[in-house]
């Protein structure tokens, strides 16, 4: 089975947590404006360490189980053989 990332999720998550953009940047040491273009999707994909630093800081600060895979949504494309 292939996959291929989608939406990134980000801007959902931080809802669903009632967190800001300014609040993870300032939780995670990430600068904000790095987290917004991963958030508006300037920048489509997303390095795994950003990702971990994300989804660890969420995890820590309130208790979730965010893992990175979590930040997008997940396709999955049809390959040549596979039905």
């Amino acid at each position: 089975m292939k996959v291929t990332y989608g939406r990134c999720l980000l801007v959902d998550i931080l809802r669903e947590i009632g967190w800001t953009q300014q609040d993870l940047a300032n939780y995670s040491g990430l600068n904000k404006r790095t987290i917004s273009f991963y958030a508006t999707e300037a920048r489509r994909k997303m390095p795994l360490v950003t990702s971990v630093i994300i989804t660890d800081t969420i995890n820590a600060k309130l208790g979730l189980n965010y893992s990175p895979r979590d930040l997008y949504e997940w396709i999955q494309v049809r390959g040549d053989g596979e039905s």
